[in-house]
């Protein structure tokens, strides 16, 4: 992912000294010089349906159109619920709500932990069943990536003191 690596970028310059990741986004691999530092409490990690006010994902009619950023999402809809249009999205959080009202889409899936990190938990209505709509790896957990031999910020004490689990491995 090319935010991913623009991050790890400005980690190994010096530019930036940590940063704070979606789990799911980092590579297997991290650059050479880089470990996570910590992982705080992980979030709910679903997926959930936010669509027109009170529309619920499992009442969508055939033909409705729902937006998601993620292959993995346009897959299980296509899998499970082919009566269905995905709609192929980018944008933040907030970009991707707005596109219900401006494509005309019946909701858009998104991942619960980025609606409760931005306080739009109120937004949450309609969780989707894990068992079927199986969340990404690492959904919903943050990961602090940080430098190798950066002992002074791998010891920051408003780090080690949140409600991390901190794990370093230099």
């Amino acid at each position: 992912k090319v935010w991913v690596q623009e991050m790890e970028t400005a980690l190994l310059q010096g530019a930036i000294d940590l940063a704070v990741h979606s789990a799911k986004d980092l590579p297997i691999q991290l650059a050479e010089g880089l470990t996570v530092g910590a992982y705080p409490q992980r979030e709910d990690p679903r997926d959930v349906f936010v669509g027109a006010p009170g529309l619920r994902f499992a009442a969508l009619a055939p033909g409705a159109r729902v937006g998601t950023g993620s292959a993995r999402r346009i897959a299980l809809l296509r899998a499970l619920r082919p009566e269905l249009e995905p709609v192929p999205m980018r944008g933040n959080v907030p970009t991707r709500l707005a596109k219900i009202e401006s494509l005309e889409l019946a909701g858009v899936i998104v991942a619960s932990a980025g609606l409760v990190r931005l306080g739009l938990e109120d937004r949450i209505l309609d969780p989707l069943d894990p068992e079927r709509y199986v969340p990404a790896a690492g959904q919903g957990a943050l990961a602090v990536e940080v430098r190798i031999d950066d002992d002074e910020v791998q010891q920051i004490e408003a780090v080690r003191d949140a409600d991390f689990i901190l794990w370093f491995s230099a």
